[in-house]
Formats: structure tokens, C-alpha cells, sequence
């Protein structure tokens, strides 16, 4: 699966409400945002991340 589509799954996931046991969610919501940081530098490091940011970087 490509690394953007993982990282933007996981960033959807953080803003959804669960059924689970609060404990569960708040353990599964932090090892998400721990993968969401190693997919976003995974993704910084990418020579074409490099290339798109320097052509658009006004828009971030």
C-alpha cells in the first residue's frame, strides 16, 4: 500500500469515534499517531515530497 494513502487512512481514523473500552482507544489512537509520524518522515524523505513542496510550498 502506498505510504500516503496509510498516513491519511490513520489521520481519518484519529477524528472517528469508537465503541471500544476508552483504555483500548486512547492505547490504539497513540500507537496510530506514532505510525502517522514514521509515515510522515518516510514521506519527507522521498525525492519527489522534495520536488512537490518546493513547487507548492506556498500552499502549505
Amino acid at each position: 500500500m502506498c505510504v500516503t494513502w496509510q498516513c491519511a487512512g490513520l489521520l481519518d481514523r484519529q477524528n472517528l469515534t469508537a465503541s471500544a473500552p476508552l483504555l483500548e482507544i486512547k492505547q490504539r489512537l497513540a500507537e496510530e499517531r506514532a505510525s502517522i509520524e514514521s509515515l510522515r518522515a518516510e514521506m519527507q524523505k522521498h525525492h519527489l515530497w522534495l520536488l512537490y513542496m518546493k513547487k507548492n510550498a506556498m500552499h502549505f
